[in-house]
């Protein structure tokens, strides 16, 4: 029954969870009308959104450079610096039960270079970062969220029909759903490739980021 209400919590507009209690009331449920609201957000504008998180979460720190989603071997520079690659989290994703040998995405950029298709000289200096597929759709989902919580407290409309107790409850929940999206985009992007002799691997080893490791490579989206 708790399960059920849990649940039912997240979508009823006026059953409201105190404490360990549920009841009706007349004012609605501020998990509700986020999830209502989120529900009415396009699939378009929350890939456009989670891609803005992504590159925002993923900057350049010298003496690190990152080169964000190349296509191919042409967008990373044979250059002799540190570059960090993060792939799109379509490209080449992978899963902790699963993560070797690298995908030929990470082995074409690694080895190849420039237009032609050359033998890259400066290959040992290029990490790379994967998504786990499995993160992928709680990433989204976390962006979507975050999106309907800004949308409601953007709008006058919204927040006069909703009134004050309704809006100041989810000015409560956007400090969250922002740290949400963070940890979901640090979960995500969990397996970082680098450079170590491995023939069988195209010189390359698999490192799953735990938790505070990914805090240093994450940026405060």
């Amino acid at each position: 029954m708790d399960e059920a209400l849990n649940v039912l919590s997240g979508s009823a507009w006026h059953l409201i969870s105190d404490v360990n209690r549920y009841a009706f009331r007349t004012e609605a449920n501020a998990n509700a009308v986020i999830a209502e609201e989120a529900r009415s957000i396009s699939s378009v504008a929350v890939t456009e959104e989670m891609e803005e998180r992504i590159a925002k979460a993923f900057r350049t720190d010298k003496p690190l450079t990152v080169r964000f989603q190349p296509s191919g071997p042409t967008e990373v520079p044979d250059h002799a610096e540190l570059q960090l690659v993060v792939l799109h989290y379509e490209d080449s994703p992978v899963t902790a039960a699963a993560p070797m040998p690298p995908s030929n995405r990470i082995v074409e950029i690694r080895t190849k270079a420039g237009a032609a298709g050359g033998n890259r000289a400066n290959k040992n200096g290029i990490c790379f970062l994967a998504a786990d597929r499995v993160h992928v759709d709680a990433m989204r989902d976390r962006v979507r969220k975050h999106m309907a919580v800004s949308r409601i407290l953007k709008s006058e409309d919204r927040r006069a029909a909703l009134g004050k107790s309704v809006i100041d409850r989810i000015k409560g929940l956007e400090d969250a759903a922002g740290l949400e999206v963070r940890v979901a985009i640090s979960r995500c992007y969990s397996h970082l490739y680098y450079p170590a002799k491995d023939a069988r691997n195209s010189d390359l080893r698999h490192h799953e980021l735990a938790a505070r490791d990914k805090g240093q490579i994450v940026a405060t989206a």
